[in-house]
């Protein structure tokens, strides 16, 4: 899937996305979650969400959550 331009443009021509703005769901904090332990950048993250205008909400949303964007979550340990 290649990247998407942002979806609209407001009055003074700053960009924006649909969920710009609006209330995280759980199924939001699901994809983010998802997303960064996947090794996501917070732009494609922001992407993913619809949030294209306002990364740095998605970034405070990470941080909230105790994410750590762009580190990959530990993977379980195979019992020896």
């Amino acid at each position: 899937m290649g990247a998407r331009a942002h979806a609209f443009v407001d009055k003074m021509n700053r960009p924006f996305d649909v969920k710009d703005g609006k209330p995280w769901s759980s199924f939001d904090d699901g994809v983010l979650r998802a997303s960064v332990e996947g090794g996501s950048d917070l732009f494609e993250t922001a992407l993913r969400l619809c949030r294209s205008g306002t990364p740095f909400e998605v970034y405070q949303r990470a941080k909230h959550l105790g994410l750590k964007q762009g580190q990959p979550a530990e993977k379980p340990r195979k019992p020896e």
